[in-house]
């Protein structure tokens, strides 16, 4: 699995504790939007220190949220996170990607903790996840979460409707080839009766594009643009128009080759 962020705590999140079910919750809203989600204390290998597991997690998924529900932080986790803190600052990524932490308050107004004041926190009220769910301002929370999430990994999200209509126009002669790396089965039949549909060629490929979308385990569009990538060079495919029109970089879409 592809994990795209972090989720740590001041506690053993693997066992019954006052945090667990906030990050349960925040897991799932994170995984509502088609990403996943690597917690430590669930998911780290054995054989490897607790902080050489968020070393390595924080230089490889980008984004690590930190998830508090108290105003005191325990030694061992205020130096975890000085370490993953000091990874970040002097970090040799010079891009946006650059490795990044973002705390989550739960019904905390302020840290007073120098080891996280410098960094702008999400906050998020509520007791139960009813709570978390309805409020307006929790609502710009998740928003501002997402916002991260898709700064990091643009391509992880579902494709949208609008985000195959742009794509569908990059798209030019034999575009048929790509059928049977997108529809698992009959794929030929439903490139035939997408050409007695339609008649225009960006229209046909939204319509063979759709119908992934609608049948495929995983809508994301760096899975799309993978099983794209099968088909070679023999379909007209305008990577760098598409780039352009779905406003991430060339190289994102490169990586999911």
């Amino acid at each position: 699995m592809a994990y795209h962020c972090n989720i740590i705590a001041d506690g053993d999140i693997s066992k019954q504790s006052e945090i667990l079910p906030f990050v349960q919750f925040l897991e799932r809203k994170i995984n509502g939007w088609g990403y996943n989600c690597y917690i430590p204390d669930r998911d780290f290998p054995p054989g490897m220190s607790i902080f050489e597991q968020h070393s390595k997690m924080h230089s490889e998924n980008k984004v690590t949220f930190v998830a508090l529900t108290s105003t005191s932080i325990s030694g061992n986790f205020r130096y975890m996170i000085e370490m993953l803190l000091n990874y970040q600052l002097h970090s040799s990524h010079s891009d946006i990607k650059r490795p990044t932490l973002v705390p989550v308050y739960l019904n905390i107004d302020h840290l007073n903790h120098p080891v996280l004041d410098v960094i702008k926190p999400v906050r998020i009220y509520g007791s139960k996840e009813d709570e978390w769910e309805d409020s307006d301002s929790n609502s710009r929370a998740f928003s501002q979460l997402r916002e991260v999430l898709m700064k990091y990994h643009p391509l992880a999200k579902p494709a949208s409707k609008e985000d195959l209509s742009n794509i569908s126009e990059c798209i030019g002669s034999n575009w048929e080839m790509l059928a049977p790396f997108l529809i698992e089965s009959n794929s030929t039949a439903t490139v035939e009766h997408i050409k007695e549909v339609y008649e225009v060629t960006s229209q046909r490929v939204y319509a063979l594009l759709n119908k992934w979308r609608t049948e495929t385990d995983d809508p994301s569009l760096a899975h799309l643009f993978h099983s794209m990538y099968q088909a070679g060079t023999s379909v007209t495919i305008d990577w760098y128009k598409i780039a352009y029109k779905l406003k991430v970089s060339i190289q994102d879409i490169q990586a999911s080759h």
